[in-house]
């Protein structure tokens, strides 16, 4: 493991000592380079947390014959308040620091089903938010759902008497947020401490050589005294974000619901996202504060099917699919009209990043630089031998910015799906779980991929050389930061994240009942089992980095770990 907590020249990376006259071997110049540093403990009082909450609750539940009517009533309150102890040596100021933060809601149900044939009920949620200006502080959230179990139905029955299930579902209503995250009290105006400003004893300002001011803030000198800068301004029209919730969906159960299912359809329109405008020039010289006119919409679906069975009276198993696909796209967003429209984020999805496009080629030598487009991103060192080329998308015979686009799927997974088998047969039981996610993109940075940040791995041994020309799997190794540094986004370091995990295994074994009985217990159950198994990943098995990791990675995560456990659970 590497940490930026220890030195890092350009003498300490990780190199080795070649010796010809022993098979070609390599010895490492420093072994102890890389070693994990001891563990340190410390204790730090800088927090402390009181959380109150109170709840009132009405229940009513009856059936008359077969008229089922049911209710709610829920009254909660919640009140948080943290408390950060500051050094006083330090120049940290948290702008709310022991302030409470409250919720208080009232939620009722009342609903009505008819012999579980025809169902009904609605949700009402009134809650407020001091998060918000008084004005703005409640919101009123309604929701709906009925459903309809055709298999209750005569002519059902008869025309389908397999179908023991067959239940039609629909939802609609309104859910509210007020997780804002950093817009806490965007209804306030800031202001905020500064410790810049004159910076000598006289109060004058220092100058460079040849009179040009070094130093333009004013309101401190060398007495260390602080002085008030204006922060984002007030909004007192901030309020909850919210979200308009569609689900039609479908429940079934076959053949004495040996087969049963979910099949749902879902679309999810968020307004009122809290986001900072993108249209307003910075020359307006204050910050702005977040306004609710955020728009995104997300939709898909949901299957998940279940078949269980019995073969003779010991053996019984059931097998289990879950899949699920989800795609989100940005309605409104506020952004600046980009100069080329394709680059435009409206209409794309959450996580989406701009990338330049590999041409799937390197620069193959100095004829090839001076032939191709000329690059002109600003602070790149210039082309070598063994760079990624990447496409002119504009054609204007430069690759700059311009030529970023939108490539490949996002960073946040559409597709998610799961597999798990059980099995017994006597008192021996079995059971493993497979989990994977698809049409996603995975891009790490820093340690996790690039050469010369941590250890170099095998995907470091298969570099742009002359010899290996196209058919190099990583561009020339470099120090410098260039055009074909992981930290330039582009299709050669997004690769499709998809995966599939063995998740978990189980195996267990039961005792048999008379050898209990002999000794007074219960259950004696011997279990092994695992977690994290295996993973079938090619971004894993290309840059050793697990695809789960948070998108934009720049430093290797603590990979899952796997973990066996083997155990004896009595019970008396």
């Amino acid at each position: 493991n590497y940490s930026y907590g220890r030195s890092e020249t350009r003498q300490n990376f990780p190199s080795f000592i070649y010796n010809p006259a022993n098979a070609g071997s390599y010895t490492i110049r420093d072994a102890n380079f890389f070693r994990t540093e001891p563990l340190t403990l410390s204790y730090d009082a800088r927090q402390t947390r009181r959380d109150l909450t109170v709840q009132g609750m009405i229940n009513y539940d009856r059936t008359f014959t077969n008229h089922h009517v049911y209710g709610l009533m829920l009254l909660n309150r919640n009140s948080k308040i943290t408390r950060i102890n500051i050094p006083t040596t330090t120049t940290v100021n948290p702008t709310y620091n022991f302030i409470p933060t409250n919720f208080q809601g009232l939620s009722t149900r009342v609903g009505y089903d008819y012999r579980q044939k025809y169902l009904v009920e609605f949700n009402l949620g009134y809650n407020g938010s001091d998060r918000f200006e008084s004005a703005k502080r409640f919101g009123f959230f309604p929701a709906v759902s009925v459903g309809w179990n055709l298999a209750e139905e005569t002519f059902f029955k008869n025309a389908v008497p397999f179908v023991n299930l067959f239940k039609l579902k629909g939802s609609y209503g309104i859910v509210g947020s007020d997780d804002v995250g950093n817009f806490s009290y965007a209804y306030r105006q800031e202001y905020l401490l500064n410790s810049a400003g004159w910076n000598n004893s006289n109060g004058s300002l220092t100058n460079f050589p040849g009179g040009r001011i070094q130093q333009a803030n004013f309101g401190i000198n060398s007495t260390g005294y602080n002085n008030l800068q204006e922060g984002p301004l007030s909004n007192l029209g901030v309020t909850w974000e919210k979200v308009k919730k569609l689900n039609i969906g479908l429940d079934f159960g076959l053949f004495q619901n040996k087969i049963s299912g979910t099949i749902e359809f879902f679309r999810d329109n968020r307004y009122d996202i809290l986001a900072q405008r993108g249209t307003i020039s910075q020359l307006l010289g204050v910050p702005l504060p977040p306004v609710n006119f955020g728009k995104v919409k997300n939709e898909g679906y949901d299957l998940e099917i279940t078949y269980r069975d019995r073969i003779g009276r010991n053996f019984n198993f059931s097998v289990r699919g879950t899949y699920s696909y989800a795609n989100n796209t940005r309605i409104f967003i506020d952004e600046a009209i980009p100069v080329t429209p394709y680059q435009a984020s409206t209409g794309r999805s959450i996580g989406d990043p701009l990338l330049y496009k590999w041409t799937g080629t390197y620069y193959q030598d100095w004829d090839d630089i001076a032939k191709s487009p000329k690059v002109t991103l600003f602070g790149i060192p210039p082309i070598h031998p063994g760079d990624l080329k990447y496409e002119d998308i504009n054609g204007d015979g430069q690759i700059n910015e311009l030529d970023r686009g939108f490539f490949g799927y996002p960073n946040l997974p559409r597709v998610n799906y799961g597999l798990q088998l059980q099995m017994g047969y006597g008192k021996l039981r079995f059971s493993v779980a497979f989990q994977g996610t698809g049409n996603f993109s995975v891009n790490g940075t820093e340690e996790a991929i690039r050469a010369f940040s941590a250890n170099l791995t095998d995907v470091h041994a298969q570099a742009w050389t002359t010899a290996l020309g196209n058919n190099a799997k990583y561009p020339a190794l470099t120090f410098a930061r260039g055009i074909s540094d992981p930290g330039t986004n582009s299709t050669f370091w997004s690769r499709s994240g998809k995966y599939l995990r063995l998740r978990t295994a189980d195996i267990s074994y039961s005792l048999p009942q008379n050898w209990l009985n002999k000794i007074g217990v219960d259950d004696i159950r011997i279990y092994v089992n695992g977690n994290n198994l295996i993973t079938w990943s090619k971004f894993f098995d290309l840059y050793a980095l697990d695809p789960e990791a948070p998108p934009g990675t720049d430093r290797t995560t603590y990979p899952p770990q796997k973990v066996y456990n083997v155990g004896l659970n009595i019970t008396f």
